[in-house]
């Protein structure tokens, strides 16, 4: 699964932004064809609080999930 790895990798960048009053959202996406099914996720930080979104669609385009 590649989504742990990404977050782990991501982790010390965000610590770096623990007190700044600034939102940083890191976001991707894909699709197994085109079209076909896809997904997107989204790291959102905010003085050091993250929240993950995630979503996704079974006939969907890879522009769209980008």
């Amino acid at each position: 699964m590649i989504r742990p790895k990404l977050v782990f990798h991501m982790h010390d960048q965000m610590n770096d932004h623990a007190n700044d009053k600034v939102l940083y959202i890191y976001t991707d996406g894909a699709c197994l064809g085109n079209p076909g099914v896809g997904g997107w996720g989204a790291i959102l930080v905010w003085q050091g609080q993250e929240k993950e979104l995630a979503g996704g669609a079974a006939d969907t385009t890879n522009n769209r999930m980008e």
